[in-house]
């Protein structure tokens, strides 16, 4: 027997709001959306912080940082539910 070939199965680690991917949002989430905000798909822009996935960082993508902040996860806790985009 041989085998042909196999395959790994991924977890995303990415949390919504968590742009540090330390699991954490906390300030320092907060000062990389800061340099993110008001941008629209330039130099500047950062398609991680555009949580409504508008291609505008704005007061929507705000908000929907500020509902997870101060939130910690672990890896065993992140599902693919959680790191799907909110609704607003």
């Amino acid at each position: 027997m041989s085998v042909v070939g196999s395959f790994m199965t991924l977890t995303p680690t990415f949390v919504l709001g968590d742009l540090d991917r330390n699991l954490t949002i906390d300030f320092d989430d907060f000062l990389l959306f800061a340099q993110a905000f008001n941008t629209t798909r330039d130099a500047a822009y950062d398609a991680v912080s555009d949580f409504d996935s508008s291609g505008s960082i704005d007061f929507s993508d705000f908000l929907g940082g500020a509902s997870v902040f101060g939130q910690s996860f672990t890896k065993s806790k992140v599902t693919n539910e959680e790191v799907s985009p909110i609704s607003l």
